[in-house]
């Protein structure tokens, strides 16, 4: 199990805990002194880990009597052979704390991601006992980079009843997805057509389960087109997991129109947690071997069991011809907003085609952010680090292999929308209640591509889109689309001249050398 599930850890009157589905809390370390006080690079040794030495020569600074504990969080596999790098992820529980008493937590060793705390993102506590009780911490984390690492800081004051979880962002169990959807699915009317089978256990013994949706009043699903969704190959990427909850909560229940008209016209494949593994032992991006799984669809192997048994569902699916849309519900830590990032295709019609889910998507949810998304060819095959091309990707590899023009990675920063609501100054922060809407907001864009009607979509959010029909949109997303083609080529090909060099990289784009 992860170095970061730990039964129990005592500093400073207080003890530490965090052997829990999703817990990570490495070691930790009490001192008083000034939380402001910049942390000294010798503390660290290999890059992200403590150097006790250092820690206990520290010379305590008698001008401050604050408590501050420093807690450093495992990277995913650490200190086994598939040690990585990955350590953005904490939660743990505080017990023994004092009611209205203030103590300062560092966060000693997370990745850095410094855009994420530059947008005023906020770690998250609840008080032991409620577990739907997360709400923000009182101050967002001022974040110090030193030695590829961030250190997060923020005081926390206890409450009448002190024992608490404190987490990263709003946390999504493998236990709360099993409760979740056992409960959706028993809850069901019989007017819904609701299996859940199992797709395969993962490498620990977890099983990860296929649920599909339909109408119980369609005589034969056979003849339906199909719509699979998926989440959580990346482990620490809970707002795809609330996201997806909002979607299946409308999905399993009576009452919302929209949603009984999905049932009628689609059969739902959906996944809600292809890397169990990586949930439950805390891991921030990768499996128990310390790999991205989204980079291993173009070849899984007996190593990678739930991304090879979700690629056979794929492709058999495929191999129905009723394949329809594949969306592959994701976070991100430095985009600001929810987009879509789509595949690129040389035809016009196609590309429209692909990009018309996303634009309709602007129209009915005030968070989405149309001019986010990136459907271009060079965001299809770029590194990810060690992590390898993106042409591993579930959104990438599944079309190259089945040519599925829908085929979608859903992207949404954990902290803020990029986009101002009406009336308002900022950005809003995101809840669990934000995107919850959002997975809702997914089906109305859903019923209006199939109906090919702007009509179906609530009528005071079509007031505000700049055109009246369906087919005013495709055409003008086919003038958008082939303007934007022509600049590129002219870019590209300019700078191919200028330096062949160049050519490599447009090609990437797969755009045509002028010479």
């Amino acid at each position: 199990m992860s170095l970061g599930r730990n039964p129990l850890i005592k500093s400073g009157g207080l003890s530490f805990s965090s052997d829990f589905d999703s817990g990570n809390c490495w070691k930790v370390y009490h001192r008083k002194g000034d939380p402001q006080e910049p942390i000294q690079e010798n503390i660290y040794v290999d890059e992200f880990k403590p150097n006790e030495e250092a820690i206990e020569a520290r010379e305590p600074n008698s001008c401050f009597t604050l408590d501050i504990y420093e807690v450093w969080v495992a990277s995913d596999c650490q200190e086994t052979e598939f040690e990585t790098k990955a350590r953005s992820w904490f939660h743990f529980k505080v017990e023994g704390g004092e009611p209205g008493k203030t103590v300062w937590f560092k966060i000693m060793n997370v990745n850095p991601h410094e855009k994420l705390y530059d947008m005023g993102m906020r770690a998250v506590w609840r008080p032991d006992g409620n577990e739907d009780g997360w709400e923000p911490t009182e101050q967002r984390c001022n974040h110090q980079s030193i030695a590829g690492n961030a250190v997060l800081t923020f005081p926390f004051t206890f409450p009448d009843k002190p024992d608490v979880f404190i987490c990263f962002t709003y946390p999504y169990t493998y236990e709360r997805t099993t409760k979740i959807t056992n409960s959706l699915l028993a809850s069901a009317p019989p007017s819904i057509n609701s299996v859940r089978t199992t797709l395969c256990h993962s490498v620990d013994g977890h099983s990860v389960d296929v649920i599909t949706v339909t109408s119980s009043e369609v005589a034969d699903p056979s003849t339906l087109p199909i719509i699979v969704m998926s989440a959580r190959v990346h482990p620490c990427e809970t707002p795809a997991s609330y996201i997806l909850e909002g979607f299946l909560e409308k999905l399993l229940t009576d009452g919302d129109e929209t949603f009984e008209q999905l049932r009628r016209r689609f059969v739902f494949y959906i996944v809600p947690c292809l890397n169990p593994d990586g949930v439950a032992r805390g891991h921030c991006r990768n499996d128990v071997f310390g790999r991205n799984l989204n980079r291993l669809y173009a070849s899984p192997n007996d190593r990678s069991p739930t991304i090879a048994a979700f690629k056979t569902l794929f492709v058999e699916l495929h191999e129905t011809g009723r394949l329809h849309t594949y969306l592959d519900l994701h976070a991100h830590h430095s985009k600001r907003g929810w987009f879509f990032y789509g595949n690129n295709f040389p035809n016009t019609d196609t590309q429209v085609e692909s990009q018309l889910l996303p634009k309709i998507l602007s129209i009915v949810n005030c968070h989405f952010d149309y001019d986010g998304c990136n459907f271009s060819k060079s965001n299809m095959m770029s590194l990810g680090g060690k992590d390898g091309t993106k042409e591993g990707s579930a959104r990438v590899s599944l079309y190259q292999i089945t040519g599925l023009t829908r085929c979608y990675t859903i992207e949404c920063n954990f902290n803020t929308s990029s986009i101002v609501a009406t009336g308002g100054k900022v950005p809003p922060k995101y809840t669990p209640f934000i995107w919850r809407e959002m997975g809702a907001d997914l089906g109305n864009a859903m019923l209006i591509l199939q109906l090919n009607d702007l009509n179906a979509a609530p009528a005071p959010l079509l007031a505000s889109a700049p055109f009246a029909t369906f087919s005013e949109m495709r055409e003008q997303l086919v003038a958008a689309t082939t303007t934007k083609k022509e600049k590129v080529k002219k870019r590209t090909s300019l700078k191919a001249k200028l330096n062949p060099d160049f050519v490599r990289a447009q090609q990437a784009d797969g755009l045509v050398v002028v010479r």
